[in-house]
């Protein structure tokens, strides 16, 4: 009999296998090797990435798409424009599989990441009605005022763990009701940009904690959509999509997703997460009060903390995949001062009294 894997690697097929994630292969006594896929839908393209049980990067694929910015401080992109670069790196990523092992390779599970805040607003027939505004898009300063009017900063706060900022999908809505009634109108769901993706792969609208709580619609403590929110915003709760934890199956893929991108029809997937959020527990972050600076299109600086940390309105909060205690603080949206003043209150290893300036705020 051929092994495929042994130690960490078997139980780990055993346990996704008694867990209904895969079929069992009898060929050879145990299992034909399994290969899970990342989706990473970022802002300038998307990234594809095939990974074997053991860990081991075995192909990958990408896509470009441009971005649209038909006024100063708009940033949008068509959501068609994702879901062709995603079908076009998908076979890429397989094509590069199959001559990487030798033959065609089976793609257990799907796990989706990319860019968080963004809004795809689709009608009822689950088409694109407007071009999906962007996390960098600034133009919700004003409803970010009107909401933090009408909710209260401090109930915000307590409601969300977030303050409103306008690279939140709430503002945006906000936005979409008062500029553009006639697409407001034609509204019948609302998806942040990887779960448009999950949504072309599956055709079910869904999902997960880390990107919604990056929404200011989501409780972030109970960790669910927050009916206060929805009812002083006045959006209509059957908009938002069903909400998973990261690493949960949300859906599998569909016959045309299959037929369109090579997969095979009722492959799993899961939750996944946002970019941010799941960058940072590949950083280890999900280690309790780990602190990580991110440089890239946003300059950012995540702490994990404890839920019962939440106490400041100058931040952001989002949860973190596979963390069922623990939350990213991101001192990003004030330039890191808020974050600064945080650092010590819960006493990062390494740091010491009266280096705070040098050490944090020159970030």
């Amino acid at each position: 009999m051929r092994k495929t894997g042994n130690g960490v690697g078997r139980r780990f097929i055993d346990a996704a296998y008694k867990a209904g994630l895969f079929e069992q292969e009898e060929i050879t006594g145990y299992y034909l090797m399994e290969y899970t896929l990342g989706i990473d839908l970022g802002t300038t393209g998307v990234k594809v990435l095939l990974v074997s049980e053991k860990g081991e990067v075995v192909a990958s694929g990408n896509g470009e798409y441009p971005l649209l910015v038909p006024r100063p401080n708009w940033a949008e992109q068509d959501a068609e424009a994702w879901w062709d670069a995603t079908v076009s790196a998908v076979r890429s990523c397989l094509a590069e599989a199959c001559v990487a092992v030798g033959k065609e390779v089976k793609v257990a599970a799907i796990g989706l990441s990319g860019q968080m805040h963004g809004s795809v607003f689709l009608g009822d027939k689950g088409e694109v009605l407007r071009p999906a505004i962007l996390w960098n898009d600034q133009r919700t300063v004003d409803q970010c005022r009107q909401i933090t009017a009408m909710v209260g900063a401090e109930r915000l706060v307590e409601l969300t763990s977030n303050r409103a900022l306008t690279g939140f999908t709430a503002p945006k809505i906000l936005w979409l009701k008062q500029n553009e009634p006639e697409s407001y109108a034609k509204v019948n769901k609302i998806l942040l940009p990887k779960d448009y993706i999950r949504y072309r792969l599956a055709g079910v609208f869904a999902t997960e904690v880390s990107d919604a709580s990056g929404t200011l619609l989501f409780n972030v403590r109970e960790r669910k959509l927050s009916v206060e929110m929805l009812d002083a915003l006045e959006i209509p709760g059957n908009w938002l999509p069903d909400c998973f934890e990261s690493t949960v199956v949300s859906s599998r893929v569909s016959a045309d997703a299959a037929r369109l991108t090579g997969l095979d029809r009722g492959t799993p997937i899961v939750g996944g997460g946002g970019d941010q959020a799941a960058g940072a527990v590949g950083e280890r972050h999900s280690e309790y009060r780990c602190c990580v600076l991110c440089t890239g299109n946003k300059r950012r600086c995540f702490l994990a903390l404890r839920y019962t940390c939440l106490r400041s309105p100058g931040q952001a909060a989002f949860i973190l995949p596979c963390c069922s205690r623990q939350v990213a603080y991101d001192g990003s949206y004030t330039g890191c001062r808020g974050f600064t003043a945080l650092v010590p209150r819960y006493s990062l290893p390494g740091y010491q009294s009266g280096c705070r300036k040098k050490r944090y705020r020159s970030l």
